[in-house]
């Protein structure tokens, strides 16, 4: 078995996908609560609506998971579901800020944020297998995880250290502008 060099650029481009998947999480759970506390929501209804990306990913993912395996297109297993679930979650993610006046469409927003990550999450994991040879697919894990951790690191620091978005810019309560 011959090893060829470690395919270091195909492991950064999918990197991304993790990092597209790690930096929404942490500004998602920062400023979701917030908003739908100004909608008059109790912390039981949030607690809820927070949990339906858990709920969503425990049945959506392994069924997109398998339905990605049997997939066959031009563009490969895996590729339609992340360019099918990164946009509908980007819109739906950037739609957010938008409609939080209203608890429909900031919930159906939320919704669909949730179901655009779903769709993307497991194919984006799998693919790292379809692309890697067996003998590196372990380093190929690592490195992306690696920039996703990055990213949520980057995430949270942005909500709460020291890139911290303003009150006047965020428009939305926080622990350190209440």
């Amino acid at each position: 078995m011959s090893r060829r060099s470690f395919p270091w650029s195909r492991t950064f481009i999918l990197g991304f996908g993790f990092f597209g998947i790690s930096i929404v999480w942490p500004i998602f759970n920062s400023f979701i609560p917030p908003m739908l506390e100004q909608l008059g929501l109790t912390s039981l209804v949030i607690g809820f609506i927070m949990t339906w990306d858990n709920i969503i990913n425990m049945f959506f993912q392994p069924w997109v998971g398998a339905r990605s395996d049997r997939t066959r297109t031009r563009f490969g297993r895996r590729k339609p579901w992340l360019m099918v679930g990164a946009p509908i979650a980007a819109v739906f993610f950037l739609l957010v800020p938008f409609v939080r006046e209203n608890f429909i469409l900031i919930a159906l927003a939320i919704f669909g944020t949730n179901i655009g990550m779903a769709l993307f999450r497991s194919p984006t994991v799998a693919y790292l297998g379809d692309l890697f040879q067996p003998y590196i697919l372990g380093d190929c894990f690592r490195k992306p995880d690696s920039i996703g951790i990055s990213a949520w690191h980057w995430g949270n620091d942005w909500c709460w250290g020291d890139f911290y978005v303003s009150k006047d810019v965020a428009n939305v309560k926080t622990y350190r502008n209440k």
